[in-house]
């Protein structure tokens, strides 16, 4: 079965889903068939892939609803949100799933929905990566137990690490109520700048506190980039975009660290 990662991070604005993208579209390259999951109603990883989030009739919404009804749905359904890329697949979001979040208050088994629906097409994929919305909602509840680990990109800013001590709260509660099996898979540090003192004290602290919660601390540090920017305005990963560029460099060995993780190999990719 693929394997489930959830990017979450409880503070927004630090890069989370262009990281998800551009993690995804690195493993896709080295060789990996990837699903990336939306489950932001803004919709930007969906913008981020080239398609319009209010023009794509069938989200991640539909099938929440569904499950919601007690209504049957079945693989073919599932099969039938994804939009195909040449690289990865994608099941898209939209505003439509704002609404989500308060009518699966009431539902049968709230909390395991979307596990629901990625089992039933877990066997198809390498990884499935899924962009967590900023927030500790029943949304972003549904997708922590979900996963099989979580990474976690921080901002490298002072405050930014309050939003890090939220979320393992959080994970180390539904470690204990939705999924034993949940564990931090690393951490990683987005526009560091090893000229800025911030940037140094930022990583400092930050490794103190993985070293004191056992959590690791990937090496690679993705540095503020307008190239990465660019390319999710034009709908692309930064592979595609501008491949030689420096934070392709930096993402190109972060997904290294991610495949490493699993023991993984990488022979016959350009990740090797």
């Amino acid at each position: 079965m693929g394997k489930i990662i959830a990017v979450s991070n409880q503070k927004g604005g630090v890069g989370k889903t262009t990281s998800t993208f551009n993690i995804a579209a690195g493993l896709a390259t080295a060789g990996k068939k990837v699903l990336v999951v939306d489950m932001d109603p803004q919709g930007h990883l969906t913008r981020a892939m080239g398609c319009i989030p209010e023009l794509n009739g069938n989200t991640i919404a539909d099938a929440f609803s569904a499950l919601i009804r007690i209504d049957p749905v079945d693989k073919k359904d599932i099969e039938e949100l994804i939009i195909r890329r040449n690289d990865l697949d994608l099941i898209p979001a939209n505003i439509s799933l704002s609404s989500i979040d308060v009518a699966i208050v009431t539902a049968t088994a709230r909390e395991y929905l979307l596990r629901e629906i990625l089992t039933m097409i877990q066997d198809d994929y390498d990884y499935i990566i899924i962009d967590c919305l900023p927030s500790l909602g029943m949304l972003a509840i549904n997708a922590l137990t979900a996963a099989d680990t979580v990474i976690v990109p921080i901002k490298a800013q002072y405050l930014d690490l309050n939003g890090f001590s939220l979320l393992k709260d959080s994970i180390d509660l539904l470690q204990h109520k939705t999924n034993k099996k949940l564990k931090i898979q690393g951490v990683f540090l987005t526009m560091y700048n090893d000229r800025l003192k911030e940037s140094q004290e930022t990583l400092d602290d930050t490794l103190k506190i993985c070293e004191d919660g056992a959590v690791e601390l990937f090496n690679t540090k993705i540095s503020p980039s307008t190239d990465a920017a660019a390319a999710s305005r034009r709908g692309k990963s930064i592979f595609e975009y501008k491949p030689a560029c420096k934070v392709a460099e930096e993402y190109k060995s972060l997904v290294k660290e991610i495949l490493a993780y699993d023991n993984l190999k990488t022979e016959g990719s350009c990740f090797a």
